[in-house]
């Protein structure tokens, strides 16, 4: 054996995606971003062996969200695998990271991916 032979290897990837709004976000605010957010998301998928998933965020920076956009947002999931599975799979979600009331609305399997949103809220700094 030698030193650069490669037994086994796995490769996580988490792109996020920002878009800060001045005003209160929408329904529509929503829809158009996750169809542009999803058309984007085949640039940026791993070609090579070691991928096994990637997670893609589409995050709203707002200062207050409607109730249909939150709506919206917690629903938001989209699950594709890639080559059947045998290359990995991608994940996509929404956030909307409500500044006014300090708050992050995100489907509930995305927290693990979203939770460092919520630091600064904790600690107080805007």
């Amino acid at each position: 054996m030698t030193k650069k032979s490669k037994i086994w290897a796995v490769e996580n990837e988490q792109f996020i995606f920002v878009w800060q709004k001045e005003n209160i976000v929408t329904r529509e605010d929503i829809i158009q971003f996750s169809q542009t957010f999803i058309n984007h998301v085949p640039n940026y998928i791993s070609n090579h062996q070691d991928h096994m998933s990637t997670v893609f965020i589409g995050a709203i920076v707002a200062p207050n969200a409607c109730d249909e956009a939150i709506k919206e947002v917690k629903r938001f999931r989209k699950l594709q695998f890639i080559r059947f599975g045998l290359h990995g799979w991608l994940e996509c979600y929404m956030a909307i990271i409500a500044l006014d009331s300090k708050q992050l609305f995100t489907h509930r399997k995305a927290r693990s991916f979203t939770h460092v949103f919520e630091k600064p809220f904790e600690e107080d700094v805007r």
